[in-house]
């Protein structure tokens, strides 16, 4: 837990300036006590006088892997080339260089894994991140979703994570518990990894929950996946959520003359593996319809009307897409999520931004209501989510997502990178976060990535 908790802080100050970038493989200079760095492009070299490393004869023996010898690179550092790379994997190739020379006085070299005609994969290398190598493929479909690891191979070190900010934070996980005084021999201008142990990290200690958990303010960075088109004059978005499959969308045209008591409303239905819609409803009654969450125990959606009924839900039918059953629940709300554990919904209470715990037939489960934090004062309430650990809610003005626990308790602040668009309704699909915008063109889903701030 100490090793977990060690890179942890490191991949914080990594991951500060975690948003996405195209690289073509020629890194920016790096400080360190060496003089110069060799970074190869896909044609170029920005060392003058580039010599071949003199490779020993057996690279990889009963020592270890020899990484530099005669103060040249004998294992390259190789990343992805010619695609979205995340800075956090740019600049671990940098620390990784860093270490290397720093511990042999020697000149390693970072490329890409660009092959010009008549060149192989065949090399001594250490592969960081999502490479075109065989070996790197054949890893990486192996892990689990927040998982990375580290493998050995005849002539490959592969680090590789699930996504890139994995991959990053394996790098400084191998850079903090393999290239250490105890597991390198080190000469003049040489460098031998005696540690070859293969690793895979525990998936659980890198999930966005686990972040969470470690940060009371936490930022993160956002990935567009598509967009539910607005349906003429019905492009107001509202209410949204998911099955695990699907993704639900409620767009409105708003009729203010009525207190949208006359809204037009249809619900969109979309799948969330291609981002295609499937299905859209017909004109329902359900007013602003102002958050939506999937109650899988009765296998129907669960609609908050909000204004001007701010106390009634309806039932809709995921596969018709039609109202089922609308009733008062006695209270007024505008927003909810439910969960299939506790078989509970957590609902947030209109006029602030008050929540509490209801059972499956809306009764409140507590005599009090929790509190929110003072961090959102002020702030519009949008929709929620919850899973077994945590309570979500979506705000928008500085656009955020504030996380509580079951027992009411504040666990972290989570700020958008989205800007000039407002989130309207928030989602968890295949165990991560999601978040829905309100557009001119109709509602923009984008997946959101915790990176956590440096000390």
């Amino acid at each position: 837990m100490k090793k977990i908790i060690a890179i942890l802080l490191i991949t914080i100050i990594l991951l500060a300036s975690a948003s996405c970038t195209v690289d073509n493989g020629n890194t920016p200079g790096i400080e360190s006590n060496t003089d110069e760095v060799t970074t190869v492009g896909t044609n170029e070299t920005t060392t003058e006088d580039k010599t071949e490393a003199p490779e020993p004869d057996d690279p990889v023996g009963e020592k270890g892997y020899i990484l530099i010898n005669e103060g040249e690179s004998v294992f390259d550092i190789v990343r992805p080339e010619n695609r979205k790379t995340c800075d956090a994997l740019i600049s671990s190739g940098v620390k990784l260089y860093s270490a290397l020379a720093n511990l042999s006085g020697g000149k390693p070299n970072i490329r890409d894994d660009f092959l010009e005609e008549g060149q192989t994969k065949d090399g001594y290398e250490i592969l960081i991140g999502d490479t075109n190598r065989d070996e790197t493929v054949a890893e990486k479909a192996k892990l689990a979703v927040s998982q990375f690891a580290i493998v050995f191979t005849e002539k490959k070190i592969v680090i590789v994570g699930s996504d890139e900010t994995l991959s990053a934070t394996g790098v400084l996980y191998f850079i903090e518990n393999y290239l250490t005084e105890e597991n390198v021999e080190r000469g003049e201008g040489k460098l031998i990894l005696k540690k070859t142990d293969n690793y895979h990290s525990d998936p659980d200690d890198y999930t966005f929950r686990a972040l969470l958990k470690q940060n009371q303010a936490i930022s993160s960075t956002s990935d567009y996946k598509f967009t539910v088109s607005k349906i003429d004059l019905i492009k107001t978005s509202q209410g949204g959520g998911t099955d695990g499959k699907y993704f639900y969308q409620a767009l409105i045209q708003k009729d203010t003359q009525s207190n949208e008591k006359n809204n037009i409303v249809r619900i969109v239905k979309t799948d969330l593996a291609t981002g295609k819609v499937v299905k859209i409803s017909e004109d329902l009654d359900l007013n602003h319809a102002n958050d939506i969450t999937y109650n899988s125990k009765i296998g129907k959606l669960v609609v908050v009307h909000n204004n001007p009924y701010r106390d009634r839900v309806s039932f809709v039918d995921p596969d018709t897409l039609e109202v089922t059953e609308t009733r008062s629940i006695g209270m007024k709300i505008y927003c909810i999520a439910y969960n299939e554990k506790y078989d509970r919904y957590v609902v947030g209470l209109s006029g602030g931004q008050t929540f509490t715990i209801l059972d499956s037939d809306f009764k409140k489960t507590m005599i009090t209501s929790f509190r929110p934090t003072s961090l959102t004062t002020g702030y519009v309430t949008q929709g929620m989510e919850c899973d077994d650990q945590f309570i979500y809610f979506v705000l928008y003005k500085n656009n955020v997502i504030t996380v509580y626990d079951w027992s009411g308790n504040f666990v972290s602040l989570v700020k958008l990178d989205i800007t000039g668009i407002e989130p309207e309704n928030i989602f968890i699909y295949k165990d991560e976060l999601y978040v829905g915008c309100g557009a001119s063109a109709g509602t923009k889903v984008y997946k959101i990535t915790l990176t956590p701030p440096a000390n």
